[in-house]
């Protein structure tokens, strides 16, 4: 991830995918700060009302237009979901 920090943000949303993509869960809300020279693991669980529902993982990035430099932005990479 290589976003402005402060500025620009990510979060990670289940959404039902059932129910008109309704919201399940914020799996992560706040996304922040800048890492070019690497990947971060990023590792969390389905909450339970999830369970026995078709799913989907929203990976959203939301970036202002202001900063002068040119960043990389957010880039995912070996999405794996297990299943206990």
């Amino acid at each position: 991830m290589d976003i402005e920090d402060g500025f620009d943000f990510g979060r990670i949303r289940l959404l039902d995918a059932d129910n008109a993509d309704a919201e399940i869960a914020v799996l992560e809300t706040t996304t922040d700060g800048e890492n070019p020279a690497g990947w971060k693991s990023y590792s969390k669980k389905i909450p339970a009302a999830a369970l026995g529902k078709n799913v989907r993982i929203e990976f959203n990035l939301q970036a202002d237009d202001f900063d002068p430099q040119t960043l990389a932005g957010r880039y995912l990479d070996n999405v794996v979901v297990t299943i206990p």
